[in-house]
């Protein structure tokens, strides 16, 4: 199976244990930002079966079964009220019975660090904001969507540090160039994963992505419980198709979403 999962998928795509022992997962990613879901689970599942086809024995065809998620799963059409964005985190929710006082102690961490820090930084917060109003059009505040525990969706708050209605097609070739040669940069030049000498930054916005100051507003997230001042960095919800098989019966398998 493994044999037969290298041959059908790319370098940039992840493989690896779903379920230790019974279930093999491949994360294909970057299938682009207008592809639809079914066709793509269509495509990858006539891939994937021929491969495996051409490896394996009908026997053993037939103790497989194919299951494909596609992430964010209907984004537009789920129900605000559930947390919960896709249907993979559904077994984590609750692998483990959560823990009341630990959780109650973090979140006052968090709130108690956050508070504080947006006190301290007070004086250049106002000034930072200021200063992105009086040298550029347009809000203060930045919010992009950002993927949180379990999927769920939240609004991160950066100080803007862009022109407003910038065309974003130069980042979309970043990231091109980047998956397709391994950098952003010529195979002579340094490895960049970030674009560099980006026209629609700002001069302020320059500044603080040197610096990081962009990042305060985001101590506003902490404090209502979107992120955490210890976790990792919440992602972007690009779109991926995550595709599980494993060998035995079909329950081992999580339900398609």
């Amino acid at each position: 199976m493994l044999l037969a999962l290298s041959s059908s998928s790319r370098d940039t795509d992840t493989k690896g244990w779903y379920n230790e022992g019974s279930t093999i997962g491949v994360i294909f990613t970057e299938l682009g930002p207008d592809a639809d879901g079914q066709a793509v689970a269509d495509a990858l599942l006539t891939k994937v079966t021929k491969a495996l086809t051409s490896t394996l024995t009908i026997s053993q065809i037939n103790e497989i079964r194919l299951s494909f998620h596609v992430f964010p799963d209907n984004w537009d059409k789920l129900n605000p009220a559930d947390g919960t964005e896709s249907g993979i985190y559904d077994d984590l929710l609750f692998e483990t019975t959560p823990k009341r006082l630990p959780r109650l102690a973090k979140r006052l961490m968090d709130i108690v660090g956050s508070s504080l820090a947006l006190i301290m930084w007070l004086p250049i917060f106002i000034a930072i904001a200021v200063a992105v109003k009086l040298t550029s059009k347009g809000p203060v505040l930045f919010c992009q969507q950002r993927l949180g525990q379990f999927g769920r969706k939240f609004c991160l708050l950066k100080f803007r540090s862009m022109c407003v209605n910038n065309d974003a097609t130069i980042h979309r070739e970043f990231v091109k160039r980047l998956i397709v040669d391994g950098c952003g940069q010529p195979s002579h030049g340094p490895v960049a994963y970030k674009l560099t000498a980006d026209p629609r930054v700002t001069p302020i916005g320059r500044f603080l992505r040197r610096t990081s100051l962009d990042e305060l507003p985001q101590f506003l997230n902490v404090l209502m419980g979107d992120m955490s001042l210890v976790g990792p960095r919440p992602p972007l919800p690009t779109r991926l198709s995550i595709t599980t098989c494993g060998i035995g019966p079909a329950s081992w398998l999580p339900n398609p979403a």
